[in-house]
């Protein structure tokens, strides 16, 4: 709960220093934009890391094939980075630029589902 306040004051600091220096330097409170995301993204990783060993060892007592979970991990993985990827580009006032992004990462998580759609209609096939 520690990190949650951490980064809840790195965000509202960041956002605040960005929203004052926004109109006199506006390339610069892009650049600190990215740096407070960047170190938020760094306060995540440890918690990241043992969401990650939880699914794993779940998927192993399912007996999940990774064939199976590792496409679902890494579409939600794909959904974050093209949100945080887009949400950036629009603060710099590049929706056009966010969208394509956006696209982009649903294209990107398509791709990688499409062996776990495979295994889908193969099991589907073999129960009819």
């Amino acid at each position: 709960m520690t990190g949650l306040w951490k980064i809840a004051a790195a965000a509202v600091a960041g956002a605040l220093a960005a929203l004052a220096i926004r109109k006199t330097v506006p390339a610069l409170a892009l650049t600190l934009t990215l740096a407070v995301s960047a170190v938020i993204l760094t306060l995540t990783a440890s918690a990241l890391t043992e969401v990650m060993a939880f699914l794993r060892r779940m998927a192993e007592t399912a007996d999940l094939p990774p064939e199976l979970f590792l496409p679902v991990i890494k579409t939600v993985g794909i959904a974050l980075v093209a949100k945080t990827a887009a949400d950036i580009c629009r603060d710099a006032g590049q929706t056009a630029v966010a969208s394509a992004t956006e696209t982009a990462g649903v294209i990107v998580a398509l791709y990688l589902t499409l062996p776990l759609f495979t295994k889908v209609v193969d099991l589907v096939t073999s129960l009819v």
